[in-house]
């Protein structure tokens, strides 16, 4: 959901907005959705989702938060004119999938790193296509 705090940190008001919390919900279900796919029984994959979304999250607002004026641009307009907002993504993807999957593994002691970790990809691609589905117009 690192996704999401890169939104976040180019609209600072998105958080604000009505549907985002719909759109938390959305990855959460989906991501959820992908592990009881993966044979994860439903209320495990439901918890290990938001677990995995929540540290997600807190670790994309630490690192963020660390890189703004370093690895980041200062403003969000310069964030979105120079298209750091797709590398962005990109970085947040790659992110996203290693954290979650060792959380994944941290609370499903019972399967494979790799199974998990090619879930972790699965939900993750998907999540993300809602993302900047929900975000296309200002993608651009």
């Amino acid at each position: 959901m690192i996704a999401n705090v890169i939104w976040l940190y180019s609209f600072p008001f998105a958080i604000f907005q009505r549907a985002f919390p719909l759109l938390v919900i959305a990855v959460i279900l989906i991501e959820a959705a992908i592990l009881t796919v993966g044979r994860i029984p439903l209320k495990r994959s439901l918890a290990c989702s938001l677990f995995a979304n929540i540290v997600s999250y807190a670790a994309g607002f630490l690192l963020v938060g660390m890189s703004r004026g370093v690895f980041l641009p200062d403003g969000s307009e310069t964030f979105r004119l120079q298209s750091h907002l797709w590398s962005g993504f990109a970085i947040a993807l790659v992110l996203s999938v290693l954290i979650e999957a060792l959380v994944y593994r941290f609370v499903i002691r019972s399967y494979e790193f790799r199974r998990l970790f090619l879930l972790s990809v699965a939900a993750n691609i998907a999540s993300y296509v809602v993302i900047i589905g929900f975000n296309w117009d200002v993608c651009r």
